[in-house]
């Protein structure tokens, strides 16, 4: 095992544990119907304003994109399901990426300003 690949392997395996926890959460309630807010979408109301708008001021205008775009394209609520999660996943990975970096940062600025060439 090489020296980056031993420094690489807890972030390997926290990586895996996120992805892992998610998929536990997710992948039973694939086919469930859909909660909340998201029914409204069937109804028509501005669906295919939603289906062809990725962006716009209007709120939550991203997030109905993707929802009445993968309604467009498959039709499946699973669609929906495996969609969701692979951005739950991303941001939860960006996340841990961006706090790993803010907790090394604060590390070296640590160890910079204990160095007795500080003054």
């Amino acid at each position: 095992m090489t020296a980056n690949t031993a420094k690489a392997l807890p972030h390997l395996i926290a990586a895996a544990l996120i992805v892992a926890l998610a998929c536990a959460l997710y992948l039973p309630f694939l086919g469930n119907p859909p909660v909340f807010d998201d029914a409204f979408l069937y109804s028509g109301d501005k669906f295919s304003y939603y289906a062809t708008h990725p962006f716009g001021l209007e709120q939550r205008v991203p997030p109905y994109f993707t929802f009445a775009f993968i309604q467009v394209v498959s039709g499946r609520m699973e669609a929906h399901r495996i969609v969701s999660l692979a951005f739950h996943l991303a941001c939860s990975l960006a996340l841990y990426k961006l706090l790993y970096d803010l907790l090394r940062a604060a590390r070296q600025a640590d160890r910079l300003e204990r160095s007795p060439m500080h003054g």
